[in-house]
């Protein structure tokens, strides 16, 4: 269809057994090691051009991660994520309530929040991994699923709600001294000012202007 984002999804299987493709399932056996590669490409170049080479660009990319061993992918990976995530440190008091699971201690926190202090440390830097894992440079913005989305359909279409939705996702960023994840924010913001210039003349007649936005 005109239009529509394209994508591909490739997968490498490297296993010390057997391993067959069956349908949509793979099936291993007698493997005590399996390391599976997994990339994924789309159509996608900016909002106003999705006509990519998604066969191309998904190739290129398991070629590129083919090359390099498995302990060296997990090195960059901890290099690259590190460097962001261990910018902040937070410690408002540790209790023998962090023994327990997270479900038993999220059920006894509202009854009295001081027994059990750490974990609001442990939320504030899952939000910390939630920001760094959804908005990189050169990505897209975090929208309602983020990266995690993984239907065709899913729940508000996984698509930007800027009453409050996109606020929320972004207030850690400066706080939480995660400036560069802003980046795809701006560029979310620079892009619908350019669609929006459209909108706004075609519906309500105003006159063209300009929008730069960079933190």
């Amino acid at each position: 269809m005109p239009g529509s984002v394209r994508f591909r999804v490739l997968i490498d299987v490297q296993a010390d057994g057997a391993c067959y493709a069956l349908k949509d399932r793979l099936m291993i056996f007698s493997s005590s090691n399996v390391t599976l590669r997994l990339v994924i490409a789309t159509s996608f170049i900016n909002y106003s051009n999705v006509n990519g080479d998604e066969v191309q660009l998904a190739d290129k990319f398991l070629s590129s991660c083919l090359s390099r061993s498995y302990s060296e992918l997990l090195q960059r990976h901890l290099t690259d994520h590190q460097s962001l995530f261990n910018r902040v440190e937070l410690n408002i008091g540790e209790s023998p309530a962090m023994l327990q699971p997270t479900n038993l201690r999220i059920e006894q926190f509202s009854a009295d929040p001081t027994k059990d202090p750490q974990l609001v440390t442990l939320l504030f830097q899952y939000g910390r991994y939630l920001l760094i894992a959804s908005s990189r440079p050169g990505g897209q913005a975090a929208n309602l699923q983020g990266i995690w989305n993984d239907q065709m359909n899913p729940p508000w279409q996984s698509k930007y709600t800027t009453n409050i939705n996109v606020e929320m996702c972004y207030w850690p960023a400066g706080p939480a001294n995660l400036i560069e994840c802003f980046e795809p924010l701006f560029d979310l913001i620079s892009d619908i000012s350019q669609t929006g210039q459209i909108v706004a003349q075609r519906h309500y007649g105003t006159v063209r202007f300009s929008l730069s936005v960079r933190c």
